[in-house]
């Protein structure tokens, strides 16, 4: 399997991660000292206060995505290693965060973290979490906007192939990829296709072969990838 990882991207948004979330903790900081020195001035602190908490939540949100290991990229490839030449794997390259292209098309892989029992039941999907936690209450819950979330994936690669190599007509396909160890996916009754990230290799060999991109223009993807790998 070939590889294809932009690694400034990730460089840059780990770095970007790091200066909200210190930035954030330092206008924290500078409210705390603020109000003992300056008391009167409540609206103003309330404000910055604000501003240092939403700062410091993206920048948690940045580090770990892009500044912890492993990261969801690490963890879908760990997962496919074993595939064939046949098969390439793009990291935030080709207008979606993870693609693999092999003989059953493209296959965009949309990573989700949700733990617990993963089910489709009347035209809904579905988180069950029997042990709740701190920040996990126990129950059944749905889990909205995944259909959505495809046909923009599938809009953007769409678009991202057509700049890139032209007007090519392989079939696109989006596949959920519940990453989070406590996960549990049963949905054979699912309009998506869903699996664990441990079974992600067994069931890309097991689908049928489909229209998918030619060599040439997986390559000027490989040339166009390469440009962003240090």
């Amino acid at each position: 399997m070939q590889l294809a990882l932009n690694q400034r991207l990730i460089k840059r948004y780990s770095l970007v991660g790091n200066i909200l979330f210190f930035g954030g903790l330092a206008g924290a900081i500078l409210v705390l000292i603020l109000s003992f020195t300056r008391p009167q001035e409540t609206l103003v602190l309330s404000g910055v206060a604000l501003g240092a908490f939403v700062f410091a939540q993206i920048g948690i949100s940045f580090v770990n995505r892009y500044g912890r290991h492993p990261r969801i990229d690490e963890l879908i490839s760990d997962s496919l290693k074993g595939l064939d030449g046949r098969f390439t794997l793009f990291h935030y390259l080709i207008g979606f965060e993870h693609v693999l292209i092999g003989p059953s098309g493209v296959l965009i892989l949309i990573p989700r973290n949700e733990a617990g029992s993963v089910t489709y039941d009347e035209g809904m999907w579905w988180q069950t979490v029997t042990k709740g936690s701190l920040f996990r209450r126990a129950g059944r819950r749905p889990i909205r906007s995944l259909d959505r979330d495809a046909d923009h994936a599938v809009s953007a690669v769409e678009r991202a192939l057509r700049l890139t190599v032209g007007e090519v007509q392989p079939v696109i396909k989006p596949v959920l990829v519940f990453y989070h160890a406590d996960a549990k996916v049963d949905v054979p009754d699912a309009p998506l296709l869903a699996v664990h990230v441990k079974k992600l290799k067994s069931v890309v060999r097991k689908m049928p072969k489909e229209a998918t991109l030619p060599e040439p223009a997986i390559e000027t993807l490989l040339e166009f990838g390469a440009r962003y790998e240090k």
